[in-house]
């Protein structure tokens, strides 16, 4: 398998099925095989029964249903743990990022680098249609308190759409912690830790005009999962003193 690309959904039956379809037919060749996993975060609509009606006709779309919310980064953490692939992707339902940036990430993962990550942030990216303003802002001063507390030198740590090469993905998701807001972060952390290449990607983004993401009680969240990612980070580490022969492990 050359290529997985992993989606997590939460009551996505409105979207799923064109976000899959788009796939199917959106993936380059030069990355085949390829495989798509839909995490169904434990939603309360007809994600999974979307799913499994278009599974008929592609017979590489995988589904792993959880039988309760867990999170968006327990549903990414299920999903990378399971793909095949030489190289990971996972992305959003909604094709904020349309699929003719996936060469872009690609391009650095083929080129040697173990993540490539989407950026809003970066000069050469294209935001198509923008967030309400006071959601950009929101995101603005939030990539702002990464930078300043846990993480210096990325300039958008949130956007949903980041490669891996497989080893990076195994070491970095078989640690993840942060289950919700956040664990993009974490995940970053982690590649930091165990001295991964990291390549901030311009991409082509538009805000979808559905979001669940609240203003006052999402970005209190966030806020607070960066302090205890700030406090707790160092010590979670001390825990894996064998981590470093896991990462020479994981490179072989």
């Amino acid at each position: 398998m050359y290529l997985s690309v992993v989606i997590p959904a939460y009551n996505e039956e409105k979207r799923i099925a064109a976000t899959l379809e788009a796939l199917a037919v959106g993936i380059p060749s030069q990355f085949y095989p390829y495989e798509v996993i839909v995490v169904n975060d434990g939603s309360g609509d007809r994600t999974a029964a979307e799913v499994t009606r278009l599974q008929r006709d592609m017979p590489n779309l995988s589904l792993i249903n959880l039988e309760q919310n867990c999170g968006k980064g327990r549903a990414v953490a299920v999903g990378m743990l399971a793909a095949q692939g030489a190289y990971l992707l996972f992305m959003d339902a909604d094709l904020s990022t349309p699929l003719t940036e996936v060469p872009r990430i690609m391009h650095w993962l083929e080129s040697g680098w173990d993540l490539a990550i989407g950026s809003r942030a970066l000069p050469q990216s294209v935001i198509e249609i923008h967030q309400p303003l006071f959601r950009e802002w929101m995101g603005k001063i939030f990539n702002r308190l990464v930078r300043w507390l846990v993480i210096p030198g990325i300039l958008d740590t949130q956007c949903g759409f980041k490669g891996f090469r497989r080893e990076a993905a195994e070491v970095i998701f078989s640690h993840l912690a942060t289950a919700r807001f956040g664990f993009d972060v974490e995940v970053l952390l982690w590649a930091r830790h165990w001295g991964f290449r990291v390549k901030e990607v311009p991409i082509r983004w538009r805000n979808a005009p559905y979001s669940r993401v609240s203003p006052l009680t999402d970005s209190w969240e966030m806020f607070w999962a960066l302090v205890r990612l700030k406090r707790g980070f160092q010590r979670r580490v001390a825990t894996y003193r064998g981590n470093l022969p896991l990462f020479e492990l994981a490179r072989k």
